[in-house]
């Protein structure tokens, strides 16, 4: 708000993404924002709310998000009907056997059909997931593969674990030194924790956590930086290899805009300031908003 009302002209249309629970808790704060923006820049602005999922925008992961649209002028959009929606295997599966480095490579299985439109001529960089994270995860996944055993699609680290304790009575290699209290609480880990996304399923949402929220189906890792920016939209020429240092490179996918969300609502804001807003504009539920 603050750096809209320094422009030189006020912002004919701000939009910013949030959580949908920026409407159901929050729908007071955007409101009294929405006043400090008026005041800021003599201007009326209507508020409104854009509900939307990254899957029904044609991206590759289930994010409900809202969209909260400061316009000054006439602003509406446009359903998208996508024709297809790719699962998790078919966003991901071209990047298996790959070796886990940030520097560039040579791809090492044939595009799918989702994929072809964002890979790199030239190759890919980024598959890399962080090694101290990353470990206990796969020596849980190896522990449960060399006894004939699998982490399931769906399948928390809780669940996985239990599992395995059942059987061989003992924690994996990785674990150890945490297993008296993993006993103890009976393997709870919590809400938010490493699960194996199903590669048959549309990709789940991609949070803060990145590439600790999910173990791969296929390959004794959880998610790499690449994969994480494979579900957020970005095509593999946008490199990663330049922000291989900086301290939070797991936390920013899930902070980001999806690509297909945000050149969607990029779209129609471009749209309604040449004159050609779309028919859907919603409701109303409040002076003008």
């Amino acid at each position: 708000i603050d750096y809209a009302a320094i422009q030189p002209t006020a912002p004919e249309i701000i939009a910013i993404e949030s959580v949908q629970q920026a409407y159901s808790t929050g729908r007071a704060w955007y409101q009294n924002a929405r006043d400090q923006l008026e005041s800021q820049t003599g201007h009326k602005y209507d508020l409104i709310w854009v509900m939307q999922s990254n899957a029904s925008l044609g991206g590759a992961s289930v994010r409900k998000r809202v969209f909260v649209v400061y316009s000054r002028i006439p602003f509406g959009v446009e359903y998208v009907q996508p024709l297809r929606v790719p699962r998790l295997g078919e966003a991901l599966r071209d990047l298996e056997g790959l070796h886990l480095t940030m520097q560039k490579q040579p791809y090492a299985r044939p595009a799918t059909w989702w994929s072809i439109q964002k890979r790199s001529e030239d190759g890919v960089d980024g598959h890399w997931t962080p090694e101290k994270m990353s470990a206990p995860y796969r020596d849980l996944w190896m522990d449960l593969y060399n006894n004939d055993e699998r982490w399931m699609p769906g399948e928390s680290t809780t669940a996985a674990m239990r599992r395995f304790y059942k059987r061989h009575g003992h924690v994996p290699q990785g674990w150890t030194r945490h297993e008296d209290k993993l006993v103890a609480r009976d393997f709870d880990l919590g809400m938010n924790q490493t699960v194996m996304w199903n590669p048959d399923k549309l990709g789940p949402v991609v949070t803060g956590r990145g590439p600790h929220h999910s173990v791969h189906w296929n390959e004794p890792r959880t998610l790499t930086y690449r994969e994480c920016a494979r579900l957020q939209g970005f095509p593999d020429t946008w490199r990663i290899w330049p922000a291989r240092h900086y301290n939070h490179l797991s936390a920013i996918w899930g902070k980001g805009v999806p690509v297909d969300a945000g050149r969607w609502i990029g779209k129609w804001a471009m749209d309604c300031i040449d004159g050609k807003r779309g028919y859907v504009q919603g409701s109303p539920i409040g002076p003008n908003e």
